[in-house]
């Protein structure tokens, strides 16, 4: 029954009117350093308000201080984000799941908190195809998405907020 209701919730909630917030942030640890993203995106009557905030912390420098290298921000179309997920296809978990293919320095962390009626956190610690598994923390579990359906929804947010994470799991050159 809790599996019908929280598959309401997501269809109904994101089908028809929207969320009405999204708290993220986006680390990309290399080597030289940390470059992060975090930003918001509001509910604005038929539109909804994004800022996204580019920081960087480079190891070299003071390792303590984080600079703004750019900050996006603009009014997208609610349509922009629609997001569906079906909860039949991920399993259940007691941990968060990761994966790391070891073939590159490249180190990301996505967190998204969406904000509605319910929370839904959405979390990956991964490099590998489509930065799967995600997982979905929603009233005290965890959810595995193990082939990136989720991603498609993250593509959108990356895109929109000029997020250079693209590839499904490999980074392009950053911009300096």
């Amino acid at each position: 029954m809790k599996r019908i209701l929280f598959l309401f919730f997501l269809l109904s909630c994101y089908a028809e009117k929207g969320f009405e917030r999204i708290d993220f942030e986006i680390k990309l640890g290399t080597l030289g350093g940390l470059t992060k993203w975090e930003g918001y995106i509001v509910r604005e009557g038929k539109y909804y308000k994004l800022k996204v905030y580019h920081l960087i912390k480079k190891i070299r420098g003071n390792p303590l201080r984080m600079e703004t290298l750019s900050v996006v921000e603009k009014n997208v179309d609610v349509d922009s984000f629609d997001f569906k997920i079906d909860l039949k296809n991920f399993k259940e978990s007691k941990m968060i799941k990761e994966c790391f293919s070891g073939i590159t320095d490249f180190y990301p962390n996505f967190y998204f908190k969406i904000i509605d009626k319910d929370t839904i956190e959405i979390i990956s610690k991964s490099n590998c195809k489509k930065f799967a598994p995600w997982n979905i923390k929603y009233k005290g579990k965890i959810y595995v998405d193990e082939k990136g359906e989720i991603y498609n929804f993250v593509k959108k947010i990356l895109k929109k907020g000029e997020i250079p994470l693209k590839g499904e799991g490999l980074p392009e050159k950053l911009k300096r």
